[in-house]
């Protein structure tokens, strides 16, 4: 399947309009290489969004490759309290931050570095 990915991003790159930083462009030819910029953006991000939940589902939390590191935390979900909300009922009290008060859900961060090298 990264095969088959891999091929379409660079038939795509291939056949994409000019480089808009290095070359003055019409406006369609901007439009064009705005459409498929954030069609070669969605399909990297459906990919990251793959690649992040196999290394969740591995349930490591550090992996290395030969020059990167990557690291998986699970943030637990907290409170968040709706002050907009509690301002405007102009009598805070213990009850109403209660009730205006909501978990949040957790979420994984999953950071990819460099590795050092000496």
């Amino acid at each position: 399947m990264i095969d088959l990915f891999t091929q379409a991003i660079d038939t795509a790159i291939s056949n994409a309009p000019a480089n808009a930083v290095d070359n003055k462009l019409t406006h369609a030819q901007l439009v064009d290489r705005m459409a498929y910029l954030k069609s070669a953006i969605a399909a990297l991000k459906e990919e990251e969004s793959a690649i992040k939940g196999q290394l969740i589902d591995a349930n490591l939390r550090v992996y290395e490759s030969a020059f990167y590191r990557c690291t998986v935390a699970e943030i637990t979900g907290g409170t968040k309290t709706d002050w907009q909300a509690l301002a405007l009922s102009m009598k805070p009290s213990k009850q109403r931050i209660v009730a205006h008060t909501v978990p949040t859900a957790g979420y994984f961060r999953i950071d990819v570095r460099a590795k050092k090298t000496s």
